[in-house]
């Protein structure tokens, strides 16, 4: 008998790598659905830590001109005491902070 065994059809081989974490990739687009979910977030992800920084330094901002208000009240109340004029915070903030009188 003489039997004839089909040619194998055997694709060629994808060698495709991710563009993401370099390795073989056998999806269609090249980049493996995960490594495709982690390219779309990156912006939103910069896009939040921005945020979160600029809200950090605006709180910042806060804290240091409230510690700044509370040393204005205190010198004020230490002007009240000797009977000189309070100062305006118009003027602290330019630099004419004045000595604690004692």
């Amino acid at each position: 008998m003489n039997e004839t065994k089909p040619i194998p059809v055997v694709a060629e081989r994808s060698n495709t790598k991710c563009p993401v974490c370099g390795q073989r990739s056998y999806s269609q687009g090249g980049i493996h659905p995960q490594c495709a979910v982690i390219q779309a977030d990156a912006p939103r992800k910069t896009h939040l830590a921005a945020e979160k920084k600029a809200k950090a330094v605006a709180a910042a901002v806060v804290r240091k001109l409230d510690g700044e208000r509370q040393l204005l009240q205190e010198t004020n109340e230490a002007y009240r005491d000797v009977g000189e004029p309070e100062k305006s915070i118009s003027s602290w903030s330019r630099g004419s902070r004045a000595t604690r009188p004692g």
